[in-house]
């Protein structure tokens, strides 16, 4: 008989204990396909389980881990809203598009980031896919997370662990209106960038660097005024902030020109 494997009810466990809903880790019988099933129930020899034809056992880390184990889990509303499930959801896929530790077992994520847009994360590809067969409506309400079947014996808390780990810090930041002062920050020499997860300043080699937008600490960095506005740039897998008193200058990009710029979603956020 399919069944929850402990990796799986432990999770569910701590998304609970953290104010979160969960919906589910074994398919109810209208689920015929996928990662909410076993191998008894998708290889069942009467039907409705489609065996070799499942998507869910095609990949070799699939086939190989395949036991009578259901390697998909189902979440609801975070703190009774929707709001922080969508929050959540995008910051869990920005966490497997950075390759954060633990995320390298995460399959796919379906899920909305903002209550009408349905799309679906691929841990075989690393994108983001919209359109038929990338998740239902009924992904608005809730958000599904499958594993790699190989991944069955491993905890999977970790990764949810940093997201709590990131709000407990105290310290919070707010992208700009989307759009908004997107261009190309020149560093001051030999003045650093804010981690915004580690809150340590690190002296980037490339002085140039990609704007996302501006930002606002909720609460100033170090010693003195204007420490809290700047922008939001890129230094490898990690957000960072230039803030306004080690900028040189800012070129802001021309409508139409340059390399597309990923504008981080708006709304609040917390970090390291």
């Amino acid at each position: 008989m399919s069944f929850a494997p402990s990796s799986l009810t432990e999770l569910g466990r701590y998304w609970i204990q953290h104010g979160g809903a969960m919906l589910g880790i074994v398919g109810d019988a209208a689920h015929t396909t996928g990662y909410h099933l076993g191998k008894d129930r998708i290889y069942d020899g009467t039907g409705p389980g489609l065996g070799d034809d499942d998507y869910s056992v095609r990949l070799t880390r699939d086939s190989k881990g395949l036991t009578n184990a259901a390697s998909a889990i189902d979440l609801g509303k975070l703190d009774g809203t929707y709001q922080r499930l969508y929050d959540f959801s995008r910051w869990l896929v920005t966490q497997c598009q950075n390759s954060a530790p633990g995320t390298i077992d995460i399959r796919e994520i379906i899920y909305s980031p903002d209550g009408s847009k349905v799309q679906r994360y691929s841990g075989v590809d690393g994108k983001i896919h919209t359109g038929e067969g990338n998740g239902d409506a009924s992904h608005r309400s809730h958000t599904h997370i499958s594993y790699f079947r190989d991944s069955q014996g491993r905890a999977k808390v970790g990764v949810f662990a940093a997201y709590w780990e990131e709000e407990e810090s105290g310290m919070e930041w707010r992208p700009a209106e989307q759009g908004k002062g997107v261009g190309v920050v020149t560093v001051k020499d030999g003045r650093g960038l804010v981690n915004l997860r580690t809150g340590k300043v690190e002296v980037p080699l490339d002085r140039v660097r990609n704007s996302f937008g501006r930002v606002h600490l909720a609460e100033p960095f170090g010693i003195g005024t204007g420490r809290q506005d700047g922008y939001l740039v890129s230094l490898g897998a990690e957000g960072h902030i230039a803030l306004d008193d080690v900028v040189e200058t800012f070129v802001p990009a021309e409508p139409g020109t340059g390399e597309p710029v990923t504008v981080l979603d708006a709304g609040l956020y917390r970090v390291g």
